[in-house]
C-alpha cells in the first residue's frame, strides 16, 4: 500500500544566531568552501518535503541567505533561544502552515 503525504501544511524553520557562548559566529565558519550554515540549508533542501526558512536577527546570516537564494526572516533580537524563533516565525505563518519543524542551524549532516 502506497501512502502520499501532502507537506504543503508543514514549514521547516531554521532558527540561526551568531551569538553562541560555546562557539561565537560558528554558523559562518568555512566548511570545505561554504559556511556552516550553508550545508544544513543545503540538507534540508534535499528532502523536498516541505517549506523551509532560515529565521535569524542577524544581518551576517541573512546576507548568506540572500546570497545562496535560501529564504530568510529577519526575527526579534530579543528571542534567546532558537525555540522562541521558531515560534516568531510560526505566529506569523500560522495561517498558512499547519505543522512546523525546528532544524537547527549547526546540522550541516541532518537526513
Amino acid at each position: 500500500m502506497t501512502t502520499n503525504y501532502n507537506y504543503s501544511n508543514v514549514l521547516i524553520i531554521i532558527p540561526a544566531r551568531l551569538k553562541s557562548s560555546r562557539l561565537p559566529f560558528k554558523l559562518l565558519l568555512d566548511l570545505h568552501g561554504y559556511p556552516l550554515i550553508y550545508w544544513t540549508i543545503s540538507q534540508v533542501k534535499k528532502s523536498n518535503l516541505a517549506q523551509f526558512i532560515v529565521a535569524t536577527d542577524s544581518l551576517e546570516i541573512s546576507q548568506v541567505c540572500d546570497q545562496y537564494d535560501f529564504p530568510c526572516l529577519m526575527t526579534s533580537d530579543k528571542c534567546t533561544k532558537g525555540t522562541e524563533r521558531v515560534y516568531e516565525v510560526a505566529k506569523k505563518y500560522q495561517h498558512k502552515f499547519e505543522y512546523f519543524i525546528n532544524v537547527q542551524a549547526d546540522e550541516p549532516l541532518i537526513n
